[in-house]
């Protein structure tokens, strides 16, 4: 009877062996399917995540990816952070040439401080510079995470760890925000109406790939040319005035980041400096005291350029943004704030060669198809030396080519009255390699 019990047990144990080892490898397969899925599934996001993010660095200038990937470690000597503000003012090859320095723009368009937070302790972490310089305008102002824009994510899909990749995403982005983060391609979401553009620019990215040219470049390190100047006023009429009350609802949180880029900046070596490009109108004139007194309260630096200069709209492309007539000044300008900060040579021959880029303003008048210009210079002397090429556009297309050195004045008459006109003027100085350019418009009667 025993014997039988002993069987019975050592069957159903074996029985239970059986379906246990069973249930493992049913375990394991249904396992290996669910890692399979999740593979295929990851690698498929990953493939069409690919072009997305491309678009949004190129969207972006590519200032990041060229940052990261195609930079020295520890290569250059100050770096520009901030917004459009900034890469439309500083130009980087002036400022070199003026102190023998290498230094470059990394930013993000319509970025708030709360961006530039993240982005400098990441700078930090790849190059050591003398200076930072941060333009002030994300302080103030900076797209919500309600506008945030393609570009904005540029900076999030460079970094070079996935962790930290992450981690910046999740400091920074709204929930809503942070499933663009994890599926680029529904930040484009009305571009799946256009599937031919989707197929070019696949195809696009695909023959740059296999041709090798995936290489960045970054045209005058960053630095962009808002090239159309404001016409200038009508008589009698003045600039708007900027408003009377600070209209920044969280300008103390802002602040409070400010300060925390500030200490990040006393552990890591570099100098760090605010600067304030011109603005035609600055709609934060009534924030600007109690940001200046804060950042230097706290032992910061804060550097107003032009301050105590007239501002002509012959600078300006809208009320913000510097053209290249405006920036080239600013520029010299910085480069002399830069020598006395970090005690560096100024090259004499450099500084004088570009201030016979400075023009104060311009005039443009029409009386029928008869049109005058004149480029008002700094110094009536320096024009002599300055070569001058004036072409002149109607509708888009180039109808006349004038050129000459001392032409800074022109009288041209137009072939028809109607059209949309402008000059487009190129300015070069022999003595060097340096070529201003910019466009003018022509007023419509």
């Amino acid at each position: 009877m025993e014997c039988v019990q002993t069987r019975k047990r050592t069957i159903s144990r074996s029985l239970s062996n059986r379906a246990q080892k069973k249930e493992r490898k049913l375990n394991l397969r249904t396992g290996c399917k669910i890692f399979f899925f999740l593979a295929v599934l990851s690698g498929l996001i990953q493939i069409f995540s690919y072009i997305p993010r491309q678009r949004s660095h190129e969207k972006n200038g590519n200032y990041w990816p060229y940052f990261f990937n195609e930079l020295p470690e520890d290569s250059v000597d100050v770096i520009f952070m901030g917004s459009s503000h900034s890469n439309s003012t500083f130009i980087p090859e002036i400022i070199d040439d003026i102190l023998d320095i290498n230094s470059i723009h990394v930013n993000t368009s319509g970025e708030s401080i709360y961006q530039t937070a993240l982005e400098y302790r990441e700078v930090l972490r790849h190059q050591q510079p003398r200076m930072v310089i941060i333009e002030t305008y994300p302080i103030f102002d900076g797209l919500t995470q309600e506008d945030l824009k393609p570009w904005n994510y540029s900076f999030f899909f460079a970094v070079p760890s996935i962790v930290r990749q992450m981690l910046y995403a999740h400091q920074f982005f709204s929930i809503e925000n942070l499933i663009y983060f994890y599926l680029p391609y529904t930040l484009y979401h009305a571009d799946w109406k256009k599937p031919g553009s989707i197929a070019q620019r696949v195809e696009e990215t695909v023959t740059a790939l296999i041709s090798g040219k995936g290489q960045l470049e970054l045209a005058h390190k960053g630095y962009f040319n808002y090239m159309e100047s404001l016409p200038p006023l009508k008589a009698g009429v003045d600039e708007d005035d900027p408003p009377a009350v600070c209209a920044v609802a969280d300008l103390k949180q802002r602040l409070e980041t400010t300060k925390e880029i500030m200490n990040l900046d006393s552990e890591n070596a570099p100098a760090l400096m605010f600067v304030e490009a011109p603005q035609l109108v600055n709609e934060f004139e009534a924030c600007r005291r109690e940001v200046i007194e804060a950042i230097r309260n706290w032992g910061g630096d804060y550097q107003v350029l032009l301050q105590d200069q007239e501002r002509p709209r012959l600078w300006f492309g809208d009320h913000e943004h510097m053209t290249q007539f405006g920036a080239v000044i600013a520029s010299v300008e910085l480069a002399r704030l830069l020598a006395e900060k970090l005690d560096l040579k100024v090259d004499t021959r450099a500084l004088a060669y570009y201030q016979t880029y400075f023009f104060n303003d311009y005039k443009i008048n029409r009386d029928g198809r008869e049109v005058e210009v004149n480029l008002i210079p700094y110094d009536s002397e320096a024009v002599s030396d300055l070569y001058f090429t004036w072409t002149l556009h109607r509708d888009g297309e180039e109808i006349e080519k004038i050129e000459g050195l001392r032409q800074n004045e022109l009288t041209v008459t137009l072939p028809a009255s109607d059209g949309k006109y402008y000059f487009h003027v190129e300015i070069y100085n022999p003595a060097g390699a340096y070529l201003l350019r910019g466009n003018l418009n022509i007023p419509v009667e």
